[in-house]
C-alpha cells in the first residue's frame, strides 16, 4: 500500500508560531539543560492549555534526547560522525561550510552523521552563549538545511534527517512537495520517495525519540 503526502504548506510550523505567553511557559519549564524543543503545531493552538503543552513537553523532550544520543553514540563508534559547533562559528554558512569539506571524502564510502545534539550541559551551554533557545534552534535549523542542500548538490540522494524542526527546515530548503511512503526502517520511521523542486531522492524523517540505537547502521544496511 502507498500513502501519498502532499507538502501543501511551503512553511512549517516551528516554536515561533505559539502564542508569545505559550512560548514563554514552555521555554521556563524546559530549556534548562534537556534540550530543544521540536513542536509541531496545525490549528486549533486556542485549544490548548500553557499548563498541557508544558506537561507534554517536560515528558517528551527528555525522551527524544536520551534516544537521539545513544544512536549518535553507535555512529561515534565507527567514527563518523562531525559535531557542529555552533559557539566556535555561530553563522549557519561557517558551520554548514566545515561540514560539507568533512563531509567531501567520506560520501559514498560509508553512513556519516552531521550532528548539533549533546548531552543537557552542553545543550545549556549553547543556547547560554548564542542567545536563548530560540535563537540556537534557529541558528543550527539553518545550518542544517544548508548542508543538506550542500550534499544533494554533491549527488547525495539518500538521508536521515532527525528532528522534527530540523526536518521541516531541510524539505523546505530542499523544495519538496510530495513524499510517498516506502519500507520501514525502525517503528513509525519509514524511508519515503520525496520529489519536488529538486532531484527525487529518498529521505527518513524522524522525531529524535524514534528508532533503537543502531538506527542510523539499519537505515544504510
Amino acid at each position: 500500500t502507498e500513502i501519498l503526502l502532499q507538502l501543501t504548506s511551503p512553511t512549517p510550523w516551528t516554536m515561533s508560531h505559539l502564542p508569545e505567553q505559550i512560548y514563554r511557559a514552555v521555554e521556563r519549564g524546559l530549556h534548562r539543560g534537556t534540550g530543544w524543543l521540536l513542536v509541531g503545531v496545525l490549528d486549533g493552538l486556542e485549544g490548548y492549555w500553557v499548563e498541557d503543552v508544558v506537561a507534554l513537553a517536560r515528558r517528551l523532550v527528555p525522551e527524544a534526547l536520551s534516544a537521539i544520543l545513544a544512536q549518535l553514540g553507535v555512529m561515534r563508534a565507527q567514527g563518523t560522525v562531525h559535531e557542529l559547533d555552533p559557539l566556535a562559528s555561530p553563522d549557519a554558512a561557517s558551520l554548514a561550510a566545515t561540514a560539507l569539506a568533512w563531509a567531501e571524502g567520506r560520501i559514498g564510502a560509508a553512513p556519516v552523521v552531521i550532528a548539533a545534539s549533546g548531552p543537557p550541559d552542553r545543550v545549556a551551554a549553547i543556547q547560554a552563549g548564542l542567545g536563548g533557545p530560540g535563537r540556537a534552534g534557529a541558528l543550527l535549523e539553518d545550518a542544517m538545511a544548508r548542508i543538506a542542500e550542500g550534499l544533494v548538490a554533491r549527488g547525495v540522494r539518500r538521508m536521515v534527517i532527525a528532528g522534527g524542526e530540523t526536518s521541516g527546515a531541510v524539505v523546505t530548503r530542499l523544495g519538496v512537495r510530495r513524499l510517498r511512503i516506502g519500507a520501514e526502517i525502525d517503528p513509525g520511521v519509514p524511508w519515503t520517495f520525496a520529489t519536488g523542486d529538486g532531484p527525487d531522492m529518498l529521505l527518513a524523517l524522524k522525531s529524535g525519540n524514534f528508532g533503537a540505537p543502531d538506527f542510523f547502521l539499519k537505515a544504510f544496511a
